[in-house]
């Protein structure tokens, strides 16, 4: 009889430290170290699922060798949640931030870099909406040449229904290009025909389901109801069987969209009531939640979640604060000031500042 592994188990609360705390629309995060002296993020509320979203793309990601930060289940303090432990490697930063140091010249100098078309392949997978610069991690491999891993997937799976407001079984999810507002720069330049995406769309369709099942039912209960497992193994299984034709919509429909966003854009310009972006451009909202303009940067209110009381008494609809200094507004990955910092995501829902509590730097 096939005896049947344990689920993932809950790391001691001994093995992290508190070192400082931030506040997100969807959840605190806070800065941990361990007694190894490694580096991580923890995530405890778990809003649209958030925790084990992180969890099962993390999975997910490794069954076809991509990169991504190591998700585990912890509890720290008191609280259940996941951390998201960032990488050991040299010169860290984020995909905007590499992006601009080299002028935009970032494919030539990547060790693999057919793997950025994988990664938006997974992305369409597992229905990412907010994959951007922000949560691709890039650092040194070798002398000139660069890699990269993968961070916060909080807003894919059951994240992306609750985020957009859209049942997990909607015929929306089907056209990539009007849920995928983020694409990573110098992606859509690279991408001239479904021949280069059809390897990753293979690979991902010749995954055994149950190695799929067996990823999503390990996920501790306490993360992931027993009713919300077999939505998302459904979920998987539907978009990893109908994926071919998911990723060719996408290319059929990402061309009108562009010509409709171009349109949108020159109205836009004309508008002197519209926000500044940082490059000076009018910035174009495509989404219908509301924003609000801060020193010249847009942010998404999409149902945030207020932070400042206790887990479970955030209420969908409350707007938090937003920092005035746009230079704080970091993701999940970013290090404190006195570390490397990478640079700011663009419009992502998941920007986050930190709490002015006393003691978060000794917390033991």
């Amino acid at each position: 009889m096939r005896k049947r592994k344990k689920e993932y188990s809950m790391g001691t609360a001994k093995k992290w430290r508190l070192v400082r705390k931030y506040s997100r629309k969807c959840g605190p995060v806070w800065y941990v170290k361990s007694e190894e002296k490694r580096r991580a993020y923890f995530k405890y509320v778990n809003w649209g699922s958030i925790l084990a979203n992180e969890l099962i793309c993390y999975r997910l990601a490794r069954l076809i060798k991509l990169k991504a930060a190591k998700i585990e289940p912890v509890e720290i303090e008191g609280k259940r949640g996941v951390v998201s432990i960032v990488r050991r490697a040299r010169s860290l930063s984020s995909w905007n931030g590499l992006y601009r140091k080299l002028q935009g010249e970032i494919l030539k100098h990547l060790k693999k870099p057919e793997q950025l078309l994988q990664t938006f392949v997974f992305d369409i997978w597992i229905c990412n909406v907010d994959r951007h610069g922000g949560n691709l991690i890039t650092y040194r491999k070798g002398k000139k040449l660069y890699d990269f891993y993968l961070i916060d997937h909080g807003l894919a799976l059951l994240g992306a229904a609750k985020y957009r407001k859209t049942e997990w079984d909607s015929s929306y999810w089907e056209h990539v290009a009007k849920y995928n507002h983020h694409y990573v720069r110098g992606l859509r330049a690279s991408i001239h025909s479904y021949e280069q995406l059809s390897p990753f769309v293979r690979q991902i369709q010749e995954i055994p389901s149950d190695k799929i099942k067996k990823i999503v039912e390990d996920v501790p209960s306490s993360l992931l109801s027993r009713e919300k497992k077999e939505i998302v193994v459904t979920f998987l299984l539907n978009r990893q069987r109908n994926l071919h034709k998911i990723v060719k919509l996408w290319m059929e429909e990402s061309k009108i969209c562009k010509k409709k966003k171009r349109t949108k854009k020159r109205e836009d310009i004309s508008s002197a009531k519209r926000p500044v972006g940082d490059a000076g451009k009018a910035v174009v909202i495509s989404e219908p939640p509301a924003t609000e303009a801060v020193a010249g940067t847009v942010y998404h209110a999409a149902e945030p979640i207020q932070v400042t009381g206790e887990p479970g008494t955030a209420k969908p609809g409350t707007e938090n604060p937003i920092t005035e200094n746009p230079s704080t507004a970091m993701p999940i990955h970013d290090l404190p000031a006195e570390e490397a910092i990478f640079a700011e995501a663009d419009d992502d829902p998941f920007d986050y500042e930190m709490e002015e509590e006393a003691g978060d730097e000794t917390v033991q």
